[in-house]
């Protein structure tokens, strides 16, 4: 560690160069696919007059945040500071389930708009990825 950051060696900073690399138009799937999958097993159990499970369902509200920078931007969102109030006050239970479903809706329609608009590729770039492993792994391997 650096003053609060982590150090990589050169093997390190070629990966972290290459993360662009793994994003693709594919994300829907995973952002919004997998959130809305989970907003579908949360509404089962409230219509079946279960409480919600306030973590979870900032979790999903997380994740619809994360999704839509990643869209925007071509970079995964890890820090939600800027939506720790919202999100903090979902945790701990200040949002009802018809204002997280709201809330759910409205992030997942604001992905989907940026998604059309993205600039990410179709595909991950597999090939540079692929280079990069067989480097790695060749490093790895060297005898003196």
């Amino acid at each position: 560690m650096v003053a609060g950051r982590a150090v990589a060696n050169d093997l390190g900073e070629e990966l972290i160069s290459l993360r662009r690399c793994f994003l693709s138009r594919r994300l829907i799937a995973t952002y919004s696919g997998y959130s809305l999958n989970q907003f579908h097993l949360m509404e089962r159990k409230v219509r079946a007059g279960e409480p919600f499970r306030a973590k979870h369902a900032m979790h999903l509200i997380r994740l619809l945040h994360s999704g839509l920078h990643a869209a925007r931007t071509g970079e995964i969102l890890v820090d939600v500071g800027e939506h720790r109030d919202e999100l903090l006050a979902i945790r701990r239970g200040e949002r009802s389930w018809e204002e997280i479903a709201a809330r759910r809706a409205e992030l997942d329609a604001e992905f989907r708009a940026a998604f059309d608009a993205s600039v990410l590729p179709e595909s991950p770039d597999t090939a540079r990825v692929n280079d990069f492993l067989v480097k790695a792994r060749a490093s790895a391997v060297r005898c003196p």
